[in-house]
């Protein structure tokens, strides 16, 4: 079997992102995990969509690895900045991934350096260096301006944890570049935040009852929609650079 390489997102934005640049078609769903595989001559490159958080992530990636046995592992899509360097748009490339627990995992540097050199054909910017998991969205600026301090992390996800986990112990290539949503500035109400769904989605219902009780998340909602905008155009532009130049 030839190399087969597994692109990790948690959400369908992210997943429909990177989809179109390989003009991915579904092959298997398994409850919120959704697996596409790419389209000639990108036949060796699938997407897997793992739902939010670590727990959906590890068990998509366990499932998935059965269908697809990959060499190589991509965890990727948005994250928060932990740094006030960073803006909406940039891309964080993991030189290491540091669980809640401490543990940190290294990265493949063949990668890191496909990442970077793909994020400034996109003209993107990219930066390099820690990466931290949590199981928790990091809604509050000074939450992750603390984060950031003691961890000396870049930016904050909620799967690739999870992800480098199962590659290191499958002895799988791995790598993880992020695109930074929210800027350490942007704060995200709590009501936002429960009001968003394990796809990433916001769900009406919640929402709408949240605004009705606190008119200002209008505008926050919509500084939010901007960022995700940003962060969406990135994603796909910094893939569509990697996965269109790839030599497996």
């Amino acid at each position: 079997m030839e190399p087969q390489l597994l692109v990790v997102v948690a959400l369908g934005w992210e997943n429909v992102a990177i989809a179109r640049q390989i003009k991915a078609f579904s092959i298997a769903n398994q409850g919120s995990a959704k697996l596409l595989r790419g389209r000639p001559p990108h036949g060796r490159v699938s997407i897997l969509q793992t739902g939010m958080g670590p727990q959906r992530a590890r068990a998509a990636i366990a499932w998935a690895a059965e269908i697809v046995r990959p060499a190589t592992v991509l965890s990727t899509g948005c994250a928060g900045s932990l740094s006030v360097d960073l803006a909406a748009g940039d891309v964080v490339i993991a030189n290491e991934v540091l669980d809640a627990g401490g543990s940190a995992r290294a990265t493949s540097p063949r990668w890191r350096d496909r990442y970077e050199q793909a994020a400034v054909n996109a003209k993107l910017r990219p930066w390099r260096g820690r990466m931290l998991t949590t199981s928790e969205i990091q809604a509050g600026s000074l939450e992750k301006r603390r984060l950031g301090e003691r961890t000396l992390a870049l930016a904050v996800d909620m799967e690739g944890a999870a992800i480098a986990e199962w590659a290191s112990v499958a002895g799988v290539e791995f790598a993880a570049a992020r695109v930074i949503l929210d800027p350490l500035e942007m704060a995200v109400s709590r009501e936002i935040a429960a009001a968003t769904t394990e796809d990433g989605g916001i769900s009406a219902p919640r929402i709408l009852s949240a605004v009705a009780r606190k008119p200002g998340l209008i505008r926050e909602l919509a500084a939010l929609g901007a960022a995700a905008a940003k962060c969406r155009r990135a994603l796909a532009a910094v893939h569509r650079e990697l996965l269109q130049r790839l030599d497996l």
